[in-house]
């Protein structure tokens, strides 16, 4: 059974196909069919192309569509879009969670671990060193203004979610967001692996000095 065959009507008024119903759809994505673009059927019954059920009007990278006109956009369309859409939403699968894990490991690390420490160095009689002295400085800071660094956290995430989502429908975006994930994840990461270097260094520098 041969397939269904369209033609669709360009800015000029000029007819362009014939082309399957994936191939219209393919152009769609590219920009060459809009919403109130002209789509015709081989038997001339004619239709707006916002009322096909299932086609998306999203835009690609322009620059990388030749002058060679729809052979071109349909791969396009076809190939690249959809993967790279496929690729942003398995990559945000992973770096989102992740983001939210390193998060909450900062805030459990600045509430809970922290203090606790700072009871214990309390009895230590010494000059703590300074990279210990400025943690604790910081999770003085957000158990004090508790109300300002949880909201802050709360909205940062949300944030990072719809973002995450946007950048997945929006071409030219579609990894930007994910891969901004892991760079500030990485951040916290080297923020949490500072964190507790620096409540190590009284105990390594009390062993030293009892050895002394």
């Amino acid at each position: 059974m041969a397939k269904a065959r369209y033609f669709y009507y360009n800015d000029k008024g000029e007819k362009k196909g014939a082309f399957s119903g994936s191939e219209i759809k393919a152009l769609a994505k590219v920009g060459f069919i809009k919403p109130d673009t002209a789509i015709e059927t081989e038997d001339g019954k004619q239709y707006y192309a916002h009322g096909i059920g299932g086609i998306e009007f999203v835009m690609t990278d322009t620059e990388e569509i030749s002058s060679d006109g729809e052979s071109s956009a349909i791969s396009l369309g076809r190939d690249k879009t959809p993967i790279m859409a496929v690729m942003a939403i398995i990559f945000s699968v992973f770096t989102l969670p992740f983001f939210v894990f390193v998060c909450a490991a900062i805030l459990f690390l600045m509430f809970f671990v922290v203090p606790q420490f700072e009871a214990v160095f309390i009895n230590f009689d010494t000059t703590l060193p300074a990279m210990t002295a400025m943690v604790i400085e910081v999770s003085n800071f957000a158990t004090f203004y508790w109300y300002v660094v949880l909201p802050v956290a709360l909205v940062v995430i949300l944030s990072s979610w719809l973002f995450v989502k946007l950048s997945a429908n929006t071409p030219g975006l579609l990894l930007l967001f994910p891969v901004l994930l892991v760079f500030c994840s990485v951040i916290g990461i080297f923020a949490i692996l500072f964190s507790l270097i620096a409540l190590a260094m009284p105990f390594m520098k009390l062993v030293t000095d009892l050895s002394a």
